[in-house]
């Protein structure tokens, strides 16, 4: 009876779900395989920077010489965290470090070496969050002649713009979304502005200037992005700020961005990391939208590390080729090696680790990050589930099935999925109320039928009998085959003999659920 009771809780989910191995694949090609062993390797590293540095490199690249590893730089942690600047702005002397610190990174960040662009890296800690929000506050009531703080509150102000906006065409982006990016927009640029007047070297703030002024004043993008090409024309992000602005969906054109990716190409030898902007304007038309096939966007990803075009690369071999030969798994793994931040591409990673090569345990802390990017994605939600259902038992995988049923795709796997966590000789109401509802929406579901039989079987209710035959009677799958015959050898004849209830019942003698 033990053998019934539980062990079926991984199997219980409809055919759209299909079982996962908990212990990884180990079928990796041989001319990937040292590939995937160092991408692994590497994606256990918890700081950024170094992580990015351990990867293996695209094979057959042709990115100029250092770009990769500046790229990887621009991933290094901020010079003082949150917690720090709350910290050293509540003293003089703190403040007075800060001013320090922040001032020779400006210097430095402008020239060639390991420090460059790393002003853009530091305040990256001042993201759309409340707790960046905050801090910015603090610091600039503390320190209110800062252009450091002005330019930590402008920062806050315009990435909380930027994530009301969305990446949405203006089409589909809701007049409430631009409402709320015209408000933070109004709090930021006087403050970026302020920031840069007292301190012209801050690239930071005209960076940020133009980017809210593609949105909604071309001549403020005009006049900022002209101030940043004069004051650290060779920066990374000035170089990709001109490339935007030179896109012909921002007004540009095809001309204009191929001037600016050559003019990009040309200060490669100065900073490495503008070898990242390379193939931006070849793979131009990829960043549209609409499905492209794999051998077209391939190409610019090998010209420069750029993660935007290795993600779609990536995203393309994962839709339209079915050979598990783990070529997707190799671009996507580009993507989050240079962009930690990508959400789209640590989902499919994730999503191609479970289904196509059956490793969860790796795609475990994929699925996690696009989670943490984006709680309110219920696909992500409905993926973590299965991966913790296959990794950490189904009882883990209750709250993320609960919440997955509001997608109407996903909902009978969802379903099944969260009616199979409930044990029913430890949480009877719970099993008979969900295996109930789940055989009443999907009265021809198998797994479904199973749900109810084995509820109502293992709790001795009413209605067990029925339950049965009910499910003996659906089509028979090779999955449930093991199931069906314990039915009829077992269950049956206890359930038409004159026993009680509580005898034949399995409830007062099972023992613990399987995991």
């Amino acid at each position: 009876m033990k053998g019934i009771r539980f062990a079926l809780a991984g199997l219980l989910l409809a055919a759209s779900v299909a079982p996962v191995c908990a212990y990884g694949n180990t079928g990796v090609p041989p001319q990937w395989a040292k590939y995937v062993e160092q991408v692994r390797a590497a994606d256990a590293i918890a700081d950024m920077e170094a992580r990015c540095l351990a990867y293996p490199d695209l094979p057959g690249n042709q990115w100029p010489a250092g770009a990769a590893q500046a790229q990887c730089a621009l991933l290094r942690k901020p010079l003082y965290s949150l917690d720090d600047i709350e910290r050293l702005s509540a003293t003089a002397g703190g403040r007075a470090e800060l001013e320090h610190g922040f001032r020779r990174l400006m210097k430095q960040s402008r020239r060639k070496g390991e420090h460059r662009d790393q002003m853009f890296a530091s305040y990256a800690a001042f993201d759309a969050s409340e707790r960046a929000g905050q801090v910015a506050k603090q610091w600039l009531e503390r320190a209110p002649e800062s252009s450091f703080a002005m330019l930590a509150g402008g920062v806050h102000y315009a990435k909380s713009g930027a994530k009301a906006r969305g990446r949405q065409y203006a089409s589909q982006t809701s007049d409430e979304q631009f409402d709320r990016m015209h408000e933070a927009f109004a709090e930021a640029m006087p403050l970026l502005l302020r920031a840069q007047e007292r301190e012209p070297r801050l690239s930071v703030a005209c960076y940020w200037l133009s980017y809210i002024g593609r949105n909604i004043s071309k001549e403020l993008q005009r006049q900022a992005l002209a101030h940043c090409e004069k004051v650290d024309p060779d920066s990374y992000y000035v170089a990709l700020e001109r490339i935007r602005a030179s896109e012909p969906r921002w007004g540009g054109s095809s001309e204009a961005l191929d001037e600016a990716v050559a003019l990009a190409a040309k200060g490669v030898r100065r900073n490495p990391a503008l070898g990242g902007l390379l193939g931006r304007s070849v793979g131009y038309r990829f960043t549209l939208g609409g499905d492209f096939p794999a051998d077209l966007i391939v190409p610019p990803t090998r010209m420069g590390p750029n993660a935007d075009l290795l993600g779609r690369a990536g995203r393309s071999i994962s839709h339209t080729s079915f050979d598990p030969n783990w070529e997707d798994i190799v671009y996507l793994s580009q993507a989050v090696r240079f962009d930690p931040d990508d959400e789209q591409s640590h989902y499919i990673r994730a999503w191609v680790l479970v289904n196509r090569y059956r490793d969860p345990l790796w795609a475990r802390a994929d699925s996690d990050a696009a989670l943490r990017l984006d709680p309110n994605e219920l696909e992500y939600v409905y993926l973590r589930g299965r991966i913790a259902q296959n990794t950490e038992g189904v009882v883990a995988a209750r709250p993320y099935y609960q919440k997955a049923m509001a997608v109407p795709k996903h909902h009978r796997a969802a379903l099944i999925g969260w009616c199979s966590s409930f044990d029913p000789a430890q949480e009877p109401d719970m099993a008979d109320d969900c295996s109930r509802q789940a055989a009443t929406e999907f009265p021809t579901a198998r797994e479904a039928l199973l749900l109810r039989a084995r509820a109502l079987y293992i709790t001795g209710r009413p209605g067990a009998l029925e339950a049965v035959k009910q499910f003996l009677m659906a089509d028979e799958i090779p999955m449930y085959l093991e199931e069906a015959a314990q039915m009829r050898n077992e269950w049956l004849p206890r359930l038409q003999g004159d026993k009680g209830v509580a005898e034949r019942s399995p409830a007062a003698s099972s023992g613990q659920r399987s995991r």
